[in-house]
């Protein structure tokens, strides 16, 4: 019972105390700090690992693409060019030459 009544009255000294909402207030704003803190040491370190993933890529080349000359990338345009285009099956355009003869009939 003794310890109830003490309890309770450390509550009450506690609620009426302005120096304990000071205390409240100041471990909250602590807590809050470290928080954002913590998110900024973070997202340094990834970026920090993301700037040293790129520079050892961009250092040694370990990409994957290889290299051409310039003639192999235009013969290479022109041959997927000649395959994929063929200009009778071409839905787009006879469906604007057909808006084009509709719009200017004595053209």
């Amino acid at each position: 019972m003794k310890e109830r009544t003490m309890m309770r009255n450390e509550i009450t000294r506690r609620l009426e105390s302005s120096t304990w909402d000071y205390f409240m207030a100041e471990s909250v704003t602590k807590r809050i700090n470290q928080m954002k803190e913590r998110r900024l040491m973070t997202s340094a370190a990834a970026s920090l690992a993301m700037a040293a993933m790129a520079t050892i890529i961009f250092l040694f080349d370990l990409s994957t693409s290889y290299t051409m000359n310039s003639s192999d990338i235009l013969a290479s345009k022109n041959s997927l060019s000649e395959e994929l285009y063929d200009p009778s099956k071409d839905v787009l355009i006879a469906e604007i030459d057909i808006m084009i003869n509709e719009a200017y009939p004595m053209r």
